[in-house]
């Protein structure tokens, strides 16, 4: 895009910011204005208001559910586990009622289709829509580029993005003829409907993994058998520990079970490095662009079994490889989250490139003859997640240690045993994310041709 361009003063609309007038804005809406079916927000939103504010003091742990803008994504509106009192000064969404955020991530619309009684935020916005109105054809307008490239123009504020009721009305819609409508609902419903099952099945498959590994190793565990009260004798005290929760029973019978393998090793036992980053002041000189810097891998990017570099932060290249020399990664390393989220396991892949770690992660380097990836399959099995789980401490934010990491129990049977449990349970992983990868796509089609349809 040019950095320099000319707007006219017949051209202001009560903007004058230079993102609101860029080119691509005034080209994609020519061909939005040669089109005879639009119409705009204002033609079938008949009412758009925002709903009360609670102060987090005053939701309860029953009584009438509350929903915050994070609840809601692109047609879907999660109930929160967040509640209000009904004498509270509050607003009830209807059965029928479009919503979308007023602050943050903007953008997302969703139809409320339950018939449970539900509060709203004053920072979502409620929509209501004429009644001769096929409501799911205009979800699905909503939410597709034809729209978000408007919002994106009028979203107003720096530092968090805001819309209100006058950028709403001022959308520029498309209405075909109602067959035409019909049309894409059933393609859109099909395409939902598809990836809603591949995503089930992916589920299953990674579901799966656990009960594999538990099973190839002849593991079974114990039954989670929780108790309000039970009895710690004082020999029994480790670890610098004397919260309760470190010694609920179903934590001393897991330990139990997991003793009783002659083929128990600790990872400090069978590793070179345990080791984690460091994160330099937010904000300072140390971090860069993508395009000159190497990318910081925070928890936040451990997904899906990889690490993703979406919203990635970069650090210069004499951090990289000074003060956080010794956790550069290398392909193969077995990474840890080590707070909030804890005992999350990926591996670096072979693809990656030059990459480092903050001090939330930890970095592993295993000793030879020792399959990473069977390492990382048993962290992220219950025989990781008990031990992770125990050694969380409760605080504001679950944290591990170092020297925990480095105290994990890990059966470690012949690396022939090894190498067939870490084989199945990436074949299980690969077809989980070519699932995924499917359902994304098919959905990314059907969009694209829905917008070809509507924009004719």
């Amino acid at each position: 895009m040019p950095e320099c361009f000319t707007i006219y003063a017949d051209k202001i609309e009560g903007r004058i910011d230079p993102y609101f007038y860029r080119p691509e804005f005034g080209r994609y809406y020519e061909i939005l204005l040669n089109n005879k079916e639009i119409i705009r927000g204002k033609d079938i939103f008949i009412k758009i208001e925002s709903g009360i504010g609670v102060k987090p003091e005053n939701l309860t742990n029953e009584g009438l559910r509350y929903i915050e803008v994070n609840s809601i994504s692109p047609l879907n509106v999660s109930k929160d586990n967040s509640f209000v009192d009904e004498n509270e000064r509050i607003k009830i969404l209807d059965k029928g009622d479009m919503v979308t955020g007023r602050v943050g991530s903007v953008g997302n619309f969703a139809l409320f289709e339950d018939d449970e009684k539900v509060a709203f935020s004053d920072n979502i916005l409620r929509i209501k829509l004429k009644q001769n109105i096929n409501k799911k054809f205009i979800l699905f307008l909503l939410n597709s580029s034809i729209v978000k490239k408007q919002i994106d123009r009028y979203k107003k504020g720096s530092l968090q993005s805001v819309i209100n009721q006058q950028t709403l009305n001022s959308l520029i819609l498309i209405l075909p003829p109602l067959t035409t409508q019909n049309r894409i609902v059933s393609l859109m419903d099909s395409t939902y409907s598809s990836k809603k099952s591949k995503k089930t099945e992916s589920q299953k498959l990674l579901d799966s993994i656990n009960d594999y590994v538990l099973d190839e190793l002849g593991i079974k565990l114990p039954e989670l058998k929780d108790k309000m009260c039970f009895v710690v004798d004082s020999e029994e005290v480790k670890n610098n520990r004397i919260d309760p929760r470190y010694y609920k029973p179903h934590f001393k019978d897991f330990e139990k079970e997991l003793s009783k393998r002659k083929d128990i090793k600790n990872i400090g036992e069978i590793s070179e490095y345990v080791g984690s980053g460091s994160t330099p002041m937010a904000g300072g000189d140390d971090y860069t662009s993508n395009e000159e810097g190497i990318p910081f891998i925070r928890i936040v990017n451990l997904k899906n079994n990889t690490i993703v570099l979406d919203d990635a932060l970069y650090i210069k290249k004499e951090i990289h490889e000074g003060m956080l020399k010794r956790t550069q990664l290398k392909p193969n390393d077995v990474l840890l989250s080590m707070a909030g989220t804890i005992g999350l396991s990926v591996i670096v892949p072979e693809n990656l490139g030059e990459a480092n770690i903050n001090q939330a992660i930890a970095r592993i380097v295993l000793k030879d003859n020792i399959n990473p990836f069977y390492l990382s399959a048993l962290l992220n099995s219950k025989i990781g997640k008990f031990q992770t789980d125990r050694l969380s401490r409760p605080s504001v934010q679950a944290n591990i240690n170092l020297e925990e990491i480095r105290a994990l129990k890990i059966p470690l049977p012949p690396l022939s045993v090894q190498n067939k449990i870490a084989d199945e349970v990436k074949k299980r992983m690969q077809k989980a994310e070519s699932l995924q990868k499917e359902a994304k796509e098919e959905l990314e089609k059907a969009k694209l041709e829905v917008e070809k349809i509507i924009l004719g």
